[in-house]
C-alpha cells in the first residue's frame, strides 16, 4: 500500500493495487470458514477483473504520451505524462479514463462494481476490516484522483466529472437503501463505506479546489471513523458472540468504554456536529 501512495510510475503503481489484493484476500479468508473463503474469491475475482480495466487504461495513457515524448521511456512516469498531458490525444484520453475509472472504481467500491466490499469487509476479522476500509479503498481512490487530473487537463473537466457524479451518486443511493436494511453490524459498516465513497466521488465530481479538497478531507476523516468502528465492532462481537444488531443491547452497561467509543464513531460518520465531517 505504501507503493501506490509513493510510486511515480504508472506500471509499478498499478502492480501495487493488484498486490494489495491478492495479498490482503489471504487476511480475507483466515478463518477458513465457507463464508469467509467465499468472500476472499469473489474479492480476488472482482477485483482482479476490475484492476485489468485499470490496466487497459493505463496501457492507452501510456501510448499516447510515448507517442508525443521524444523520448518514450519516460511516459511511463506519471509526473511527465502531467506535463505531456495538454498534448495528448482526447478521444484516446476519453476511453482511457472511463476504463480507469470503472477498474480502480472497483477497487475503490464504487457502485455497481462494490459487489466485493460487504461480504469481504463483513468476514474478514475486524482489524482486517479496519485496515481494508480505511487504507486500501483510499490507495485505489487516490490512484484514480492522480488519473483523474491528467484527463482534466488533456479533455477538460465536464466528461470526466460528470461520470464521477454519476457513479457517485448511484454509490450513495443504493449503498443507503442497504444500510436502511442491515441487521449485521460489519455489513452495514461495509456498505457504510460504499456510500462514503461515493460521497468522496461525488465532490470530486463537483470539481474545483474546495470540491478536491472536501474529498480528501472527507476521505481522512472516514477512515479515522471507519477504523474506530471496525475496532469496535470486534470487541461487540468478541463479547456478544454475535454480529446480529437484533441481540445486541445494553453496551453502556456490559461495555461502556466500547459504547462510548463505538457511539462517538457512529455520530462521526453519520456527519453530526462538532466532528469534521460536518462541515
Amino acid at each position: 500500500m505504501l507503493l501506490v501512495v509513493t510510486s511515480n510510475n504508472l506500471i509499478v503503481m498499478w502492480a501495487a493495487i493488484e498486490a494489495t489484493t491478492l495479498s490482503s484476500a489471504f487476511l480475507v479468508g483466515i478463518y477458513g470458514q465457507r463464508s469467509s473463503l467465499e468472500a476472499a474469491w469473489k474479492y480476488i475475482i472482482i477485483c482482479t477483473v476490475g484492476v485489468a480495466f485499470g490496466l487497459f487504461g493505463t496501457v492507452l495513457v501510456y501510448a499516447n504520451v510515448a507517442s508525443v515524448m521524444p523520448q518514450a521511456e519516460m511516459a511511463i512516469f506519471w509526473s511527465e505524462v502531467l506535463k505531456q498531458s495538454s498534448l495528448l490525444d482526447p478521444t484516446l484520453m476519453l476511453l482511457a479514463f472511463v476504463f480507469v475509472l470503472i477498474g480502480f472504481g472497483t477497487k475503490t467500491g464504487l457502485f455497481p462494481m462494490h459487489a466485493w466490499l460487504p461480504d469481504a469487509h463483513s468476514e474478514a476479522p475486524s482489524p482486517v476490516s479496519a485496515l481494508l476500509s480505511a487504507v486500501l479503498l483510499n490507495c485505489a481512490l487516490l490512484v484514480l484522483i492522480r488519473y483523474y487530473i491528467i484527463i482534466c487537463q488533456a479533455i477538460g473537466s465536464d466528461f470526466p466529472n460528470r461520470l464521477l457524479l454519476i457513479f457517485g451518486m448511484l454509490s450513495v443511493a443504493v449503498a443507503a437503501f442497504f444500510i436502511l436494511v442491515q441487521r449485521d453490524i460489519k455489513r452495514l459498516l461495509a456498505y457504510s463505506s460504499v456510500e462514503n465513497m461515493g460521497l468522496v466521488a461525488v465532490a470530486l465530481g463537483i470539481g474545483g479546489p474546495l470540491g478536491i479538497f472536501a474529498a480528501l478531507l472527507h476521505t481522512l476523516n472516514h477512515s479515522l471513523a471507519k477504523t474506530l468502528l471496525f475496532c469496535g465492532s470486534g470487541n461487540v462481537l468478541l463479547k456478544y458472540g454475535t454480529r446480529d444488531l437484533n441481540v445486541v443491547c445494553g453496551m453502556l452497561k456490559i461495555m461502556p468504554f466500547t459504547a462510548v467509543l463505538f457511539g462517538g464513531g457512529a455520530l462521526a460518520l453519520a456527519g453530526m456536529p462538532p466532528f469534521n465531517i460536518f462541515s
